[in-house]
């Protein structure tokens, strides 16, 4: 009995970490703002739109505009976060990058596109969807010569 309310108490004390929000004052989401806009700042990109994904999933649509601000970093991932933010969007808050395939064509050139921009940057997250892209046929017709050669080209070994 007693081992059991151990482990229910232990229990209940480790979920409960994982429920608590981060609450910023309106100032402190202005100051990231800021940051992300003027200075193109990473981690204030990062700490802002994960904010917004846990508060409500159409406000996705506000982290796309900042994304754009901090893809001038050249060795940024920002590419990539617009891909993602952009796929939970469009699907209620849940990324699948197969879910490129439910989107208008406009919208998943796009999306192609910035990939494409974000591997040229060396963006190793971008570089795995092209990959997994021309391996499994999603978007691109299916070419394990062009998965095989950007693999080499990222990861510098064959697969």
């Amino acid at each position: 009995m007693r081992k059991n309310s151990l482990g229910i108490l232990l229990l209940v004390v480790l979920s409960s970490c994982n429920l608590r929000d981060v609450n910023y004052s309106d100032s402190e989401i202005v100051e990231m703002k800021h940051k992300i806009v003027e200075k193109s700042n990473e981690d204030s990109f990062t700490e802002y739109s994960s904010f917004l994904g846990k508060k409500d999933s159409l406000l996705y649509l506000d982290a796309l505009a900042y994304s754009l601000s901090v893809m001038d970093n050249k060795n940024s991932k920002a590419n990539f976060d617009f891909f993602e933010i952009f796929l939970r969007a469009k699907f209620k808050g849940i990324y699948n990058p197969n879910n490129i395939l439910k989107l208008a064509k406009p919208e998943q050139d796009l999306l192609i596109y910035y990939l494409n921009q974000g591997h040229i940057k060396n963006d190793s997250y971008c570089s795995y969807v092209l990959i997994d892209y021309y391996d499994k046929g999603i978007y691109f017709k299916k070419n394990k010569v062009k998965a095989d050669s950007l693999y080499f080209e990222v990861y510098g070994r064959n697969r």
